[in-house]
């Protein structure tokens, strides 16, 4: 019986205790079906932070990632049951003042080609778009915060899609303009 209470102890203390992320500075790339990427920050100045290519069931969970103006946080293609949950998402170096950002590249997370992805539960902070996805159809998006997004042309969107029965819910609009799914 102690043995079982020491046990629940340790289990609770394991819960409350902070989750240490891994630091890269590089492109982390899928490189398996099912492949699970979590606990990291990554900070990129080109390419994208995270990107999953021509893998299926790929889950990207409990990620910090900052990258610059020609970087992208999260791209995909070809990556069917993709799930992207507790994302947070910054562009480094994004103007504070009112107007268009330089590029419509500096996007947090984009996909086309993919069906079935589930994104949830993302915060992203300075980009030209949020989510924005292309031929994704059956795609999930939901709980997507938005702050200080402007497009190239001050259209940032805080969730776009081009997506054959997309599904997005609670979006929270952006600082600076509003949003669309």
């Amino acid at each position: 019986m102690m043995l079982q209470g020491l046990l629940a102890l340790a289990h609770a203390a394991s819960l409350a205790q902070p989750c240490l992320l891994t630091r890269h500075s590089t492109t982390l790339h899928a490189l398996n079906d099912g492949q699970v990427i979590e606990n990291v920050a990554v900070d990129v100045t080109s390419g994208a932070a995270i990107s999953v290519h021509g893998y299926k069931r790929v889950t990207i969970r409990n990620v910090e990632i900052t990258f610059g103006p020609n970087a992208t946080g999260i791209e995909f293609g070809g990556a069917d049951d993709l799930m992207i949950v507790n994302a947070s998402l910054r562009l480094v170096g994004a103007p504070t003042a009112t107007g268009a950002l330089p590029s419509a590249s500096a996007l947090a997370i984009t996909g086309s080609g993919s069906a079935n992805v589930r994104i949830n539960r993302v915060r992203a902070e300075g980009c030209s778009s949020g989510v924005y996805l292309v031929q994704c159809p059956w795609a999930h998006v939901s709980n997507i915060e938005g702050h200080n997004m402007r497009g190239a042309r001050a259209t940032g969107r805080v969730a776009d899609s081009s997506a054959n029965r997309a599904h997005c819910t609670r979006k929270v609009p952006s600082d600076r303009c509003g949003c669309c799914c």
